[in-house]
């Protein structure tokens, strides 16, 4: 049994930050990188470890549309490689994600709800699910130094090809204020914990559970604007399914970094 198209997809799906609007209409652009290393402890089924490597890089462009309190997200480029067994990252997969277009609100907590992905690309729903429905930090009015407070992020889907759904507590705390990237900004840690579960069609039918651990950084400037940040989540998984005859655990270290660009 092969399970090249399973860790990829549960990978996309585990990635998951919050977000921290700007109040005037703009467009903003970000350049981000997803840097995923798994494996698949395939000893009980006689075929030893299957490792895998893959990262996306690129850039998106958010437009806030002010006190409407709406936004438009574009994918102007997105680049990708793969090593080791798993899912290859051919030119047709980015190709047809260039220019991927999402629209929707942003909540109470300056987070992207609501979405419409224009897309049919598989891809860009994977996006969505890690990179755009938890993309900035929320930050609590008035957060200084010393200042601590939580959220709950969730995440659900269901398509054709299976179904997704994640909870992940945060935990932050304003470490104090700093210079980044040439301006006065926040410092705000984040601590991570949270659970999926996830059924895929694919192979019969397969359920994929657990959890995952992580810590952050993120950078905000004075008014709200988010400058970057850094995540790293160690997740724990198992994957059974009625074709499987012994529960495969699945180990899978994940970095996302984000920054503003000039």
């Amino acid at each position: 049994m092969q399970l090249r198209s399973v860790t990829p997809a549960l990978v996309m799906g585990l990635l998951a930050l919050p977000l921290s609007p700007t109040v005037q209409q703009e467009t903003l652009q970000y350049r981000f990188n997803i840097d995923t290393n798994s494996i698949t402890d395939l000893t009980d089924l006689g075929q030893g470890e299957m490792e895998s490597q893959v990262e996306f890089s690129g850039v998106l462009s958010i437009t806030i549309e002010g006190d409407a309190r709406t936004f438009r997200v574009v994918l102007d480029t997105l680049e990708g490689s793969a090593e080791g067994q798993g899912q290859q990252i051919t030119p047709d997969l980015l190709a047809g994600i260039q220019g991927a277009t999402w629209t929707g609100v942003l909540d109470d907590k300056g987070r992207m709800s609501d979405l419409v992905n224009e897309s049919e690309s598989a891809l860009a729903s994977q996006l969505e699910g890690n990179l755009l429905r938890g993309f900035f930090p929320y930050i609590m009015a008035g957060a200084k130094a010393g200042s601590s407070w939580s959220d709950t992020l969730e995440y659900s889907r269901a398509d054709s090809s299976g179904t997704q759904e994640s909870t992940t507590m945060v935990t932050y705390t304003a470490r104090g204020d700093t210079t980044y990237a040439g301006m006065s900004a926040l410092v705000v840690g984040a601590e991570y914990t949270g659970n999926t579960t996830i059924f895929q069609e694919a192979q019969g039918g397969l359920d994929i559970d657990g959890g995952s651990e992580g810590a952050g950084v993120h950078y905000v400037a004075d008014g709200g604007r988010y400058l970057g940040g850094v995540r790293e989540l160690q997740s724990e998984l198992e994957v059974s399914g009625a074709a499987i005859p012994a529960i495969i655990p699945v180990s899978v270290a994940t970095v996302m970094t984000i920054e503003l660009m000039p």
